[in-house]
């Protein structure tokens, strides 16, 4: 793979750090495109890390806003700065994962942090299995994300990719689908369970994440990606009634704020 790299009086941004790799333990992967502001808030939180046995992968879309710049100014915590190949999210994704060099991968993408300075320091002494996972917090809510239990995944994700820790062996061996735009860690972590990896529940808050994300803008999209991952993988269990009734509630929300607004303009 050959790695897009600045100028020599700007080559820090790319490359090796003078991190050692081959102690590292965690591998951190962060994607970005055009997110300077989120991008420096998550590095903030990696750097404020008090276990430092980890590399940083930052993978970013070409931005033309200032993340270069934000970039630079964490050169001292960051092992490898790639360019993604424009092929979306989960492609960037996998990118980081083929270089990844640690026992473990977590994926904290621009705009998420860290829950405190003591994650890596308090995960490092209760990863068990092939994929352990904590807990999420969204901005300016006062309890954890709600998610269905493991074994009703076929539901819905059992946790968020940013609270999850997986074998880097694993990552490598089954990359994100990239056909899919909202739902490609979900189907990773189907088609992890379907090869009988192990789960492990961590009691640990891992990390917080913005307000509103993907699946928050896109519902339709993102039930009619699940849906084809769970028709393939979970034939046995009601899995049409189940979609169906939450395609119904999803238009009827649509329905019902597109008269809100419309009732509210004429007035």
């Amino acid at each position: 793979m050959v790695t897009d790299r600045l100028p020599p009086e700007k080559n820090c941004s790319f490359g090796i750090s003078t991190r050692s790799q081959n102690s590292s333990i965690f591998t951190i992967i962060t994607v970005n495109r055009n997110r300077c502001h989120g991008l420096r808030a998550t590095l903030q939180s990696i750097q404020a890390q008090t276990y430092s046995k980890f590399e940083l992968i930052v993978v970013d879309g070409h931005s033309t806003d200032e993340s270069n710049a934000v970039i630079e100014s964490f050169k001292e915590i960051i092992t490898r700065v790639e360019k993604d190949k424009e092929s979306g999210i989960y492609a960037a994704m996998n990118q980081g994962a083929r270089l990844a060099t640690g026992e473990w991968v977590i994926f904290m993408n621009a705009g998420d942090v860290f829950f405190d300075s003591d994650v890596l320091a308090k995960a490092q002494n209760l990863l068990q299995g092939d994929l352990a996972y904590g807990r999420v917090w969204r901005v300016e809510q006062h309890a954890p994300v709600r998610h269905q239990l493991l074994e009703n995944l076929w539901k819905g994700n059992a946790f968020c990719h940013q609270a999850l820790f997986t074998r880097t062996s694993w990552v490598k061996r089954f990359p994100f689908e990239t056909c899919y735009e909202i739902i490609g860690d979900y189907h990773f972590y189907v088609v992890a369970m379907k090869n009988k990896a192990q789960f492990h529940a961590l009691d640990l808050d891992v990390a917080i994440i913005e307000a509103i994300g993907l699946a928050d803008k896109y519902p339709l999209k993102l039930t009619l990606e699940r849906y084809r991952v769970v028709k393939r993988y979970f034939p046995d269990q009601p899995i049409h009634l189940y979609y169906l009734a939450r395609l119904i509630k999803i238009l009827i929300k649509k329905v019902f704020l597109r008269y809100s607004r419309n009732k509210n303009f004429l007035v």
